[in-house]
């Protein structure tokens, strides 16, 4: 059976972060629409902006950039029974941007690691140049594996791979 007793709602208290929020919302939404509805379109254009104020690195991948991507690549012999790998180092002005390897479907080998990799100073953070791979051979001789890395720089179009 159902109790009868009448429960006692609670009423939402109105606190100081809650109407600072609310405040913040409103100008927001505010400030938008003056925006959208005051500043005419294509009033902001090349005559607007200082020389220099917008550079390859400050532009998002897809806004109207040629890019440019190239593939890197190097063979490294893996001992029977051991982990081995190596790297592949982009081209001058280009970074990695992904890799892996080729095992020629030999079995017996396996990834054991693969990611991006800073040549200069050795490292897998800062910028990276190069795509550093690992394998575990459990063959029993020696088999080659190609590291390769995919490139890529902002520059005319083109290409090779």
């Amino acid at each position: 059976m159902r109790d009868s007793t009448p429960v006692a709602r609670r009423r939402p208290r109105v606190t100081p972060a809650l109407v600072v929020a609310t405040a913040a919302l409103m100008v927001a939404v505010a400030g938008s629409g003056y925006a959208a509805l005051a500043i005419p379109k294509h009033s902001v254009g090349t005559p607007q902006l200082k020389p220099h104020a917008v550079t390859a690195t400050k532009i998002v991948p897809g806004a109207g950039v040629v890019l440019f991507y190239t593939r890197a690549s190097t063979t490294v012999f893996v001992a029977a029974g051991s982990v081995g790998g190596g790297y592949a180092t982009c081209p001058k002005r280009t970074y990695a941007i992904g890799g892996g390897v080729g095992t020629n479907g030999v079995a017996g080998i396996s990834v054991t690691e693969s990611l991006p990799y800073d040549s200069a100073t050795h490292s897998y953070s800062g910028a990276a140049d190069s795509w550093s791979v690992y394998v575990a051979n459990g063959g029993d001789r020696a088999q080659p594996i190609e590291v390769y890395a995919v490139c890529i720089s902002a520059g005319q179009a083109g290409g090779s791979y």
